[in-house]
């Protein structure tokens, strides 16, 4: 018996026969799928042939939408870099006065002066005062009316008094007005 030609080294002598074709596969059973353009359901595929699941009854939608649950009321935390940026802002607002130019009056960025009024940075007590200085308004004053602001957001009521360790021989410190 006669073989044919020798084959080149490293290929084998069997002729190559075309390729097979893999058969298609039926997707994995699995549970029931919803469409959710009309929420009806396929049948669940189950593992024996010739076998269908029953479809289960259709749901009916409520009758009226239930009234949300009571929520307790949770007020939002105070917070006093807002108080003071929105104490700022309205001060500045009053004076007529642009962020640029009481930027440059206080020596402050002007987008860091931004970012304190819009209450996202929290100011030094030097920067304050440099702020106020650029107002013409003391740093008292401001405190004061951020601490009212405060108390308004609380719920409390603060009595306008100064305190008796500030009154000397009964007479009020200068500055200070009466609530009288």
């Amino acid at each position: 018996m006669t073989t044919g030609p020798a084959a080149p080294a490293g290929r084998s002598t069997r002729p190559e026969l075309p390729a097979r074709r893999r058969p298609v596969q039926a997707p994995p059973a699995g549970p029931s799928r919803v469409r959710p353009d009309d929420r009806r359901t396929e049948p669940a595929r189950d593992a024996r042939p010739g076998v269908r699941a029953q479809r289960p009854a259709p749901v009916a939608p409520p009758a009226a939408p239930l009234p949300p649950a009571p929520r307790p009321v949770a007020t939002a935390p105070v917070l006093l870099r807002r108080e003071l940026g929105d104490a700022l802002r309205g001060l500045r607002q009053e004076q007529g006065r642009t962020l640029r130019e009481v930027s440059g009056t206080a020596r402050v960025s002007l987008g860091y002066l931004s970012e304190v009024e819009r209450g996202q940075k929290e100011a030094s007590s030097e920067l304050l005062s440099s702020i106020c200085g650029a107002l013409g308004t003391p740093l008292s004053a401001l405190l004061r009316q951020v601490s009212d602001r405060v108390a308004l957001a609380e719920d409390l009521v603060v009595p306008d008094v100064v305190p008796a360790d500030l009154v000397e021989d009964g007479r009020r410190p200068e500055g200070l007005v009466s609530a009288a």
